[in-house]
């Protein structure tokens, strides 16, 4: 269900390779880089200490 609403959303919103990359890395490294998908120091600082992608990476390590 979850790869078919993948699959689905990708035809609206395509990610590019960074933000694909971005996104791998947080779920099989357990790392935030978000120098991946932007140069903005300041957004960087709000991506690395987002709640929400804190809360993403806790969830795929304990799936493992």
């Amino acid at each position: 269900m979850v790869s078919e609403l993948q699959d689905r959303l990708s035809a609206f919103l395509p990610l590019r390779d960074e933000e694909q990359l971005f996104i791998e890395t947080i779920r099989a490294d357990h790392q935030i880089c978000p120098e991946l998908i932007t140069q903005d120091e300041d957004f960087a600082i709000k991506i690395a200490t987002h709640p929400a992608i804190h809360w993403a990476m806790k969830q795929y390590q304990s799936a493992k």
